[in-house]
């Protein structure tokens, strides 16, 4: 039930939850925090033997997409996926070219999948241009998303003085003294 409605784990501490379940049995005693997670790391762990499997007899080639991003507790995270997410990897500081790499180099080892990869989509990232130069045989793929961003964003540079300019006249319109003005005025007006 929790990986497959993708409930969260404290759902069991629920009044209505235990509730539910005693309207069953009312002898159950819900299993502790650590057998729920017993639990999920078992099913996690055999589900991933399966698709390891699954991806091992069947792909011949594919392609990935990859991301890194950093946390505001300041961890670094690295997230591979094909069709669905292989993995999130805590990725340590520094982010360099070579750590993503090494990281990656793992993660396709792990999952059965070296030499099988011939493309990476990923953003234009200079780590992440520079990792896939110490991975022979596969090609970067630029994501068209990330690209259309940094295009626009520096399209809008020549605008941020008039959207600056249209943010503060919007604001001062609608402060509550402002508002109280406009409507004296529109009564004075009738």
């Amino acid at each position: 039930m929790l990986v497959k409605d993708q409930l969260p784990i404290n759902i069991r501490e629920g009044a209505s939850f235990v509730e539910f379940l005693a309207e069953f049995d009312p002898s159950y005693h819900l299993p502790c925090e650590r057998q729920y997670q017993k639990l999920l790391t078992d099913a996690f762990l055999s589900s991933k033997k399966s698709l390891k499997e699954i991806l091992s007899n069947n792909i011949i080639t594919c392609s990935l997409t990859c991301d890194l991003w950093t946390e505001r507790n300041h961890m670094g995270y690295l997230r591979v996926t094909f069709e669905l997410v292989l993995t999130i990897k805590y990725l340590p500081y520094p982010h360099t070219g070579e750590m993503i790499a090494e990281a990656l180099n793992f993660i396709l080892d792990d999952w059965k999948l070296m030499n099988r990869v011939f493309t990476i989509t990923m953003d234009n990232g200079s780590n992440m241009v520079k990792a896939i130069k110490f991975m022979p045989n596969i090609v970067r793929i630029p994501c068209t998303a990330h690209t259309l961003q940094c295009a626009i964003g520096k399209g809008l540079v020549d605008a941020e003085l008039l959207i600056a300019r249209a943010k503060r006249l919007m604001l001062f319109f609608t402060t509550p003294k402002q508002t109280e003005r406009l409507i004296n005025a529109q009564k004075n007006l009738q």
